[in-house]
């Protein structure tokens, strides 16, 4: 019940695959239990809230369009473009819609009983905005981070420090992930070039390391004087 081979695309071949044995294959995933066979991306804990955000605000778009070019709103007795000033040029659309399209400068002839007023509208609504970052939230703290690493301008100085061990202890484990995978690289690597004689290993030469990446810090002064 373990693989024995991973296919591979490749289209430089005849077949378009090419199947690889699976102890010549380096896994660079996080395995969150013992016995699995295939990484999840850390990004599909969150996807479904990516595609939501997605679509509301592509639907906002939208609604602030319409909201552009609607300038004026008329409510008169039938509730459709009067004919008889659409015939004449004052006002474009045909008689069987509520909707008109005028020119600037041009003057709306009301009729009696109706009225005319300006089209306003507040977008995006505030609620919506507060909802948003809401969803973005947890869609970042399901992947592992803070919405704050983005911006921090809501959290101030005290804030940004207060998580700096949250960004750091996302940055050590993607290092984690992605050092396991090139040790074994590089020990192969190593190895197969001494095996060919380009030169002799000592007793511990499998132990190697690499260069680390700087820790997040927002005031490095003061985590030098610390």
């Amino acid at each position: 019940m373990s693989p024995i081979a991973y296919r591979v695309k490749d289209d430089s071949r005849n077949r378009g695959f090419q199947d690889i044995p699976a102890n010549s294959i380096v896994h660079f995933a996080d395995m969150e239990w013992f016995s699995q066979g295939r990484g999840t991306p850390s990004i599909a804990s969150a996807i479904l809230d990516w595609y939501d955000l997605s679509e509301t605000r592509d639907a906002q778009k939208i609604k602030q369009k319409v909201n552009s070019i609607l300038t004026l709103i008329e409510s008169n007795e039938n509730g459709k473009v009067d004919a008889g000033r659409n015939a004449l040029g004052m006002g474009g659309g045909s008689a069987a819609t509520a909707t008109s399209y005028m020119d600037s400068g041009m003057i709306r002839i009301i009729k009696n009983g109706g009225s005319l007023k300006a089209h306003t509208a507040n977008d995006p609504p505030e609620g919506w905005m507060k909802f948003t970052k809401l969803v973005e939230s947890s869609a970042f703290y399901a992947l592992g981070w803070r919405r704050e690493m983005l911006d921090s301008s809501d959290v101030g100085g005290a804030g940004v420090r207060g998580f700096a061990a949250d960004v750091n202890r996302s940055i050590a484990s993607r290092i984690e992930v992605l050092e396991n995978g090139y040790k074994r690289c590089a020990q192969y690597i190593i190895a197969k070039r001494a095996k060919m004689g380009s030169y002799e290993l000592p007793e511990d030469w499998w132990k190697l390391a690499f260069t680390r990446p700087a820790e997040f810090t927002v005031d490095e002064g003061r985590m030098r004087k610390s």
